[in-house]
């Protein structure tokens, strides 16, 4: 009889557990896809930025490509290479995956083979900075999002189905411009 009493305590203590710590690690999931959208946000909102930069310094240029300052896009187009998200963070690694190689080819064309003006010339550049654009700006509506849930309702939100729905959102933004 004592093993059966111990068996009805047991058993709920476990599950009252089991529950709390899958609440929890929903809660830090949140977290750090809310950290990781706002980290993507900032590095696609400076890359797109530094296209228009650049191509403005192009068109100003009277003495030519030389006299151009690339320093920001070169600086931004490396560092979205270095970190745009970790891990299923803020997008599933197919996703993510066709990003970098989209800003790849770029990164190939400007900094590997030098030819920064021709890449200016070409429509493509433009159609990625408002692809960024379009990221950035789902990114950012999602942490407003997240910064107005209340506290208490963060932890009983599905986060992995959020991440979904930004790698689809994301997904669509770079095939609706590429095709």
């Amino acid at each position: 009889m004592n093993r059966k009493k111990l068996e009805i305590i047991i058993l709920p203590v476990v599950l009252v557990l089991v529950f709390v710590y899958s609440i929890c690690y929903n809660y830090r999931f949140g977290v750090a896809l809310y950290n990781e959208a706002i980290e993507v946000a900032y590095q696609t909102e400076t890359f797109a930025n530094s296209i228009d930069f650049t191509r403005k310094e192009f068109e100003q240029s009277s003495s030519g490509a030389d006299s151009v300052d690339t320093y920001l896009f070169e600086y931004s187009i490396n560092s979205i290479l270095l970190r745009f998200g970790i891990e299923n963070m803020p997008f599933l690694d197919e996703v993510r995956a066709e990003w970098h190689n989209q800003i790849m080819k770029f990164y190939r064309q400007a900094c590997t083979d030098g030819d920064l003006e021709s890449i200016f010339c070409n429509e493509e550049i433009y159609i990625l900075r408002d692809q960024l654009k379009d990221l950035s700006n789902i990114l950012n509506e999602f942490c407003r999002g997240y910064e107005q849930t209340p506290k208490w309702k963060r932890y009983f939100i599905s986060w992995k189905d959020t991440r979904d729905r930004l790698s689809d959102q994301a997904e669509i933004i770079l095939e609706k411009s590429n095709s």
